[in-house]
């Protein structure tokens, strides 16, 4: 089972990856109060630790239940405030493209914006899913020596 491990560890990479885009295409950063949370950063460290642990086999069967379900926590979290992101856009997501009109110069940030929270969310609900087949699993994720 040591795929679902790399697989944490992929999911962590992307969240990071996906929380520095967030940072990068925010025309204003302060107006985007779910990324000053970082949760992609520290959430995707925090996976990416869990996963090499789970990997080389170096915790046992209820400290994986109790780092699975930080896990499915740091996912909730992502779903959570980038939804909350998507919901709070001055016009609705699919005329993304209408939004030249308002402010020509950030139509690029804005819909670019749409695209990285979408990820984020897509992420976090993967995060929930993979953590949650870990927490279930763990007693046969533990590699026992006699």
């Amino acid at each position: 089972m040591c795929g679902i491990a790399i697989i944490n560890v992929i999911l962590g990479c992307l969240a990071f990856i996906f929380q520095i885009m967030a940072l990068f295409v925010s025309d204003d950063f302060h107006a985007y109060s779910q990324d000053l949370a970082f949760t992609g950063i520290w959430g995707g460290v925090y996976l990416i630790l869990f996963g090499a642990l789970l990997k080389n086999h170096k915790i046992g069967s209820g400290t994986i239940k109790v780092l699975a379900v930080g896990g499915v926590i740091i996912g909730a979290i992502l779903i959570g405030l980038y939804s909350w992101s998507i919901n709070s856009y001055p016009l609705p997501v699919d005329s993304c493209q209408g939004w030249d009109y308002y402010n020509p110069p950030t139509i690029l940030l804005s819909c670019s914006r749409v695209v990285v929270d979408s990820l984020l969310i897509g992420c976090g609900i993967l995060i929930v899913l993979v953590n949650t087949i870990i927490a279930s699993k763990a007693s046969s994720l533990v590699l026992t020596s006699y």
